[in-house]
């Protein structure tokens, strides 16, 4: 019973749909095993700062399409302006 709450509590890599206990692990392996969750949690943090950034993005791009067609229209204007002024 004492065994089964060591291996209950003890630290474990997950590798796919794989647990592996880090006890049974090689050197190695717990340093691969490091790399692994370190880079996962880096994704996931950058992720997260991702999808707080986007729609910023968004919201700037869609001010910026809305700029060139005010521009676009002040343009057609005074070009009508013009046109109608000549005849």
């Amino acid at each position: 019973m004492d065994n089964n709450k060591k291996t209950e509590n003890e630290p474990r890599a997950i590798l796919g749909d794989k647990e592996l206990l880090k006890s049974d692990m090689t050197k190695e392996q717990k340093i691969f095993a490091a790399h692994v969750e370190s880079l996962r949690n880096k994704i996931a943090k950058l992720q997260f700062e991702i999808d707080e950034l986007m729609p910023s993005l968004r919201s700037y791009e869609q001010s910026f399409i809305n700029s060139t067609k005010e521009k676009a229209e002040e343009i057609l204007e005074e070009n009508s302006e013009i046109t109608e002024g000549g005849k």
